[in-house]
């Protein structure tokens, strides 16, 4: 876990004109060692820059890869701060609102660095009522185990942190020297705690959740989505007794709501109002915390009748009680046309990221001195080398400081940055709720959302350094002037830039059904016959769940559009034949939680992840034929592998060995027969559907991996500008590609929205 640096480095006042003017002066000619710039060694700035007198860090990108930059500076922005004080934090008005705002359901939108997670934990506080905070990924619910935990000693209580590293013993003693319980549980803390304590997952958390159940004792339970998911399933041991405890806790707290997309949003959606029941008497509070939105605010408001709304815009000017939640933030402007990924691009990025480690400031050493968020995971891993070459040739052990946080990373290499004036490169892994304090910022981003939750990263407690790039409609808005507003910043980067949809009218569409059928004959489904070893289910009382689902959420609506209506309520002989399509089935078999397709052990070469050791992991199909690398036998490798990955794997499933980055021959699938008039979402098998790459090892991978998980959508028109979200192959000697997994169901979606959008029209 990356534990963010709790001191807050001081910039003296002249900071930028300090920095910048020693480094640039308009006055001296542009000599850097390192450039390999269009322009000629000794050109002053001002030639440059015809007509611009101002001076900094202008130009150092070779015309093969991108156009000089443009220095502008990002003022200061500022939140109204209230009367009220908790602990030793004064209180923005935003939080206080949170707190007593009377509603059942609740939005808070605010901006990176204002403090919705204290907002959050003061309203439940307040209330005496334990909640479960949801994040979408295991990282974030890591990281905000240490940040709940230090707002709740800066509110005076004592927290007992119960996580991986616990043990039962410890966890009951502690109870009476503490006043609250912080409980982590994904699927790793509870793996890790099964191995040391001994027994099932399930019973792990039946045990902690049992124990820490005492009458008028604070809880707080931060997990993620497949952790509720697989208890509402019945997939862990003693399910009925965990969901018992779940209903003691009385919020639900939504955190970082914008990154659900798809799949995953109808699941967490549909889940949700399964347990709050009754909106007009929910069993929870319900509270949605967000920084950027767009198609889901949309879905919240039509769906949830009494959501009410808060927000806190950042304003430029400091009220007479207000304080300083982003400071300015000097940025060179890059333009870009594409994603980064030239080998020029990564030498260029690579001397951006050590000429600012270079760079001398005043203040106390950050733990993270440079930080570097770029789009793709190989040219993360590829800046990362090459600025770690350049600082051993220096020959004083600081490429040791390089650090690399992104997909490719296992999380069983994940570890503590635990010394100073650290670089850490990286993707979107570190662009959400982690609170870096850093000096220098570099970036690229193409959508709203990433732009400003990267651009976040930077300017919370102190001023910041940045070189953003940035696709060339915002660049040139920015380019019109020097000095900008945040709010004006955020507003420009609305209007230029693309916002990433949630496909939040996937919810009330036909194809949802599937995802209904799915969670109510999951849940129902029996232990496997010791004879036959085939799944088994109670079609009955699937039946009743999938009632129970639908009724649920009849309030599920966005626009005009609603699910009740998309989704007709059938007969009970209808609605268990659905359940029985075999469709259906494949998904309860396989999983289907995050719309994946299967993973594979991997072997993670310690030069390629910048580790000490080689680490084994999974990894997802998908990014194996992002690198190159072998497939080998696990039987060779067994004596290696982590316990936690035999128990998912046998001794003859493939390992892959990774060797590079530099991406291999894309896969292709060949349809034939039948399979290529498909117009549904519905199951691809051999011989119709055929995996085909030119490693015959890799083919057999991957037609292995296809078949076990293997519904899929013929998306006609999907090309490579479409969704890098949306998971798919494309096919040989035909148009489009063949998305796999349940976000199959969200490709039939956009075709079929179109269709019925024509049909309107």
């Amino acid at each position: 876990m990356l534990r963010t640096c709790l001191r807050r480095p001081r910039f003296s006042e002249g900071v930028f004109s300090q920095f910048h003017l020693r480094r640039f002066s308009s006055t001296r000619t542009w000599m850097a060692p390192t450039l390999r710039a269009r322009h000629q060694m000794g050109v002053s700035i001002e030639s440059l820059f015809p007509g611009r007198t101002d001076s900094g860090n202008l130009g150092r990108w070779s015309e093969d890869s991108l156009e000089s930059g443009t220095e502008i500076v990002i003022g200061p922005a500022y939140a109204q701060l209230s009367d009220e004080t908790a602990g030793r934090y004064s209180l923005y008005t935003h939080q206080v609102a949170l707190s007593e705002d009377p509603s059942n359901v609740v939005l808070l939108d605010a901006p990176t660095g204002s403090g919705k997670t204290l907002a959050a934990l003061k309203r439940v506080l307040d209330r005496s009522s334990p909640a479960i905070f949801v994040y979408p990924t295991n990282s974030l619910v890591k990281n905000q185990v240490d940040a709940i935990a230090d707002l709740l000693e800066g509110l005076g209580h004592t927290p007992n942190i119960i996580d991986s590293e616990s043990s039962m013993n410890e966890i009951q003693s502690r109870i009476e020297q503490t006043s609250i319980d912080v409980i982590h549980l994904t699927g790793e803390a509870l793996e890790a705690l099964a191995d040391r304590e001994g027994g099932a997952k399930g019973g792990i958390i039946d045990a902690i959740l049992t124990g820490t159940h005492k009458e008028g004792r604070m809880r707080l339970l931060l997990t993620n989505p497949d952790t509720i998911y697989l208890a509402f399933i019945n997939r862990y041991k003693r399910s009925g007794r965990i969901f018992e405890q779940l209903e003691s806790f009385k919020t639900l707290v939504l955190d970082e709501f914008h990154l659900y997309s798809g799949p995953l949003l109808a699941r967490i959606i549909f889940l949700v109002n399964v347990l709050i029941g009754n909106q007009k008497n929910p069993a929870y509070d319900l509270v949605f915390l967000s920084a950027t939105h767009g198609d889901t605010l949309d879905l919240l408001r039509s769906t949830y009748s009494r959501l009410s709304v808060i927000e806190a815009p950042p304003v430029a000017e400091e009220p007479p009680k207000g304080r300083q939640i982003r400071y300015p933030t000097r940025c060179r402007v890059m333009s870009l046309t594409r994603v980064l990924t030239d080998d020029a691009h990564v030498a260029d990025a690579a001397d951006e990221i050590v000429s600012l480690y270079d760079a001398d400031f005043d203040g106390a050493h950050p733990q993270v001195k440079v930080l570097g968020i770029f789009s793709s995971v190989s040219f993360a891993i590829r800046v990362a080398q090459r600025v770690r070459e350049i600082l051993a040739a220096r020959e004083d052990g600081s490429e040791a400081k390089v650090r690399q946080l992104h997909g490719f990373i296992p999380r069983a290499a994940r570890g503590h940055v635990d010394d100073t004036n650290t670089i850490l490169i990286g993707t979107s892994a570190i662009e959400v709720g982690i609170d870096f304090d850093v000096p220098f910022l570099v970036f690229e981003a193409h959508d709203v959302g990433s732009f400003l939750q990267r651009l976040g990263r930077g300017g919370r407690h102190n001023p910041c350094t940045a070189t953003m790039f940035v696709p060339q409609p915002l660049a040139d808005r920015l380019a019109e002037r020097s000095d900008w507003a945040f709010p004006e910043v955020v507003s420009q980067s609305h209007e230029a830039l693309a916002e990433l949809p949630s496909y939040a009218g996937f919810l009330c569409s036909p194809q949802a059904k599937k995802i209904l059928l799915t969670m109510a004959l999951a849940a129902n489904r029996l232990p496997r016959s010791h004879r036959d070893r085939r799944d088994r289910f109670d079609w009955e009382s699937a039946a009743d769940l999938y009632g129970m689902l639908l009724n649920a959420n009849k309030s599920v609506s966005i626009g005009s559009a609603c699910l009740r209506n998309r989704v007709e309520v059938s007969e009970r002989r209808r609605i268990i034949s659905d359940l029985k399509a075999y469709a259906v089935k494949v998904m309860v078999t396989h999983g289907f939680l995050r719309g994946a397709m299967n993973s594979v052990i991997a072997l993670y070469p310690a030069s390629f992840i910048g580790t000490s050791t080689d680490v084994y992991a999974e990894m997802d199909i998908f990014d194996v034929f992002k690198t190159r690398g072998s497939v080998q036998s696990a039987e060779k490798h067994w004596d290696r592998i982590p316990a936690v990955l035999k128990r998912r794997h046998t001794k003859e499933d493939p390992v892959y060995v990774m060797r590079d980055v530099s991406r291999s021959e894309r896969p292709k699938i060949v349809l034939t027969g039948d399979a290529l008039v498909r117009y549904r979402t519905l199951v691809y098998q051999e011989p119709q559907c055929h995996f085909k790459h030119s490693d015959p090892l890799l083919s057999a991978l991957g037609q292995k991996i296809l078949n076990r998980r293997n519904i899929a959508f013929h998306w006609r028109s999907a090309n490579r500008y479409t969704d890098y979200r949306i998971p798919r192959l494309y096919l040989e000697g035909e148009d489009g590609a063949l998305v796999i997994g349940d976000w199959a169901l969200v490709a039939e979606y956009l075709v079929w929205s179109r269709k019925e959008g024509e049909q309107e029209e």
